[in-house]
């Protein structure tokens, strides 16, 4: 007799945790794990819809083993999510996590919210062009 177990026990949802006066330490956290191409590529590839393994294989184009290691490190950060599937458990559907979504882009868009820099940002605080 098999035991059935929910997934949010295999895979509980991450919601980010985050200590408000360390901004910089989180945006760092999650630019880290999106620093490296193949993982970005898949990020971007999840903000279009969710997709199931097979369908990540065929549009990455790299071995089933890379593309696992690379879905751990983005699931691990929290950045996107997994679900079973409904009429087969053994097909993994994977997302954006939408909390963790929202926080980055909050994050960054203080980050990136000015129109234009300053003119000591653009010159440096040594120059003399003023």
């Amino acid at each position: 007799m098999s035991t059935v177990i929910p997934l949010a026990v295999i895979d509980p949802p991450r919601t980010p945790v985050v200590d408000t006066g360390a901004d910089d330490n989180v945006i760092a956290r999650y630019l880290s794990v999106l620093g490296q191409p193949n993982r970005l590529r898949i990020f971007r590839l999840l903000l279009e819809s969710e997709l199931c393994v097979c369908d990540l294989e065929e549009q990455m184009g790299v071995s089933p083993s890379l593309l696992a290691h690379h879905l751990r490190k983005l699931r691990e950060s929290g950045l996107i999510q997994v679900r079973r599937g409904v009429h087969d458990a053994r097909w993994l559907y994977y997302s954006i996590n939408p909390p963790v979504f929202a926080l980055l882009q909050s994050l960054l868009s203080d980050i990136t919210g000015r129109r234009e820099l300053p003119a000591q940002a653009l010159c440096g605080s040594n120059c003399n062009c003023g």
